[in-house]
């Protein structure tokens, strides 16, 4: 579909009551459910509920992505990954985390969140993903990400490093093991290269979430691109072999490093000449490192805070700053102090 269709598409889907009010009788359905149990007397739901769900916050998500790519309708494309997510979390949300595709789901539906600018919505409900006992390396290392839990993150890296678990020598063993166990069982329908190659995509992944993290340590722009591209042959090898989760992780980390890249502190606050504000670079420079270490590192502005933030640096400007509690004064604050 060309961008105009794929908008028309998006906003006829996005009318309240779509699909029969498809998303309201989810969300009253996941509010009521408790450990994937519905209270007795509970209404009478459509027996295919979930799964209609999450096709639906699926087909959302695909459409608001490719409208993202092309740089189309941004609100529409903002609104489109805030429906997706609350669709794919009515879907799961109070659900058996015990299922196989339970943290799947929600690493999903929080990147949808966070791509729709609700990173705290995306953060509580990334929450659940501890309890869940199904989760890939390649979710965890996502649902990091968004967490900001970024010595948690360079902690898992080196540690699947070190383990050796993606080796030559540890993948050429396990096809090994599990080809002799295909042929005693006779099973022509299993594929034991798939493992393999799980395996080779999440040494990639890691590898690219290892370059990113150097590039908001040093705030090179060219490593940011080096991580995105790792990421995308990740993504068209996925594509080829048709795994899915492996597929859609890959997709959504392209959009999150770009948009984290584009909101973040190296991005936001500029280099300015020596000659205007001498000073200014080297503490721009402890400014960014400092809020990097904290426990929760702080990597980025807010949407509310970035016309500010551009506004509070110039020393041509005077600025008054209105907003609700808790929405980054104190942030826009900070960096006048530093100017």
């Amino acid at each position: 579909m060309n961008l105009e269709e794929l908008e028309l598409s998006l906003t006829e889907a996005l009318t309240k009551g779509y699909r029969n009010g498809l998303l309201a009788k989810g969300q009253s359905c996941s509010i009521i459910m408790k450990n994937g149990r519905l209270p007795n007397g509970h209404p009478n739901y459509p027996k295919a509920l979930s799964y209609n769900l999450l096709s639906f916050g699926y087909g959302l998500l695909s459409l608001a992505l490719n409208i993202k790519d092309q740089n189309g309708d941004a609100e529409l494309a903002r609104r489109g990954f805030e429906q997706a997510g609350n669709a794919i979390e009515a879907s799961v949300v109070n659900s058996d985390i015990e299922h196989e595709d339970y943290g799947f789901h929600i690493t999903v539906a929080a990147s949808a969140f966070h791509l729709g600018r609700f990173s705290a919505r995306a953060y509580s409900l990334l929450r659940h993903i501890d309890t869940s006992p199904n989760i890939s390396t390649i979710e965890k290392t996502l649902s990091m990400l968004m967490m900001r839990s970024i010595d948690d993150l360079e902690t898992q890296i080196l540690n699947c490093c070190a383990s050796g678990m993606s080796s030559d020598e540890k993948i050429l063993s396990d096809l090994k093991d599990q080809f002799e166990v295909s042929d005693l069982n006779g099973d022509i329908e299993y594929l034991p290269h798939i493992d393999a190659i799980d395996l080779t995509l999440t040494e990639n992944f890691l590898g690219s979430m290892s370059i990113f993290l150097l590039a908001l340590n040093t705030g090179s722009f060219e490593l940011v691109t080096d991580a995105v591209a790792k990421l995308n042959v990740g993504l068209k090898i996925s594509g080829e072999i048709n795994l899915v989760s492996q597929w859609w992780a890959h997709r959504l980390a392209v959009q999150l490093l770009s948009d984290l890249w584009k909101t973040s502190f190296h991005t936001a606050l500029p280099t300015i000449s020596e000659v205007d504000l001498p000073k200014w670079n080297n503490l721009r420079s402890l400014f960014i490192a400092s809020l990097y270490c904290r426990q929760k590192s702080e990597i980025e502005l807010w949407p509310s805070q970035l016309k500010a933030a551009e506004r509070s640096i110039d020393v041509n400007d005077n600025l008054i700053a209105s907003l609700p509690t808790s929405a980054g004064k104190t942030r826009i604050a900070e960096l006048a102090i530093l100017r």
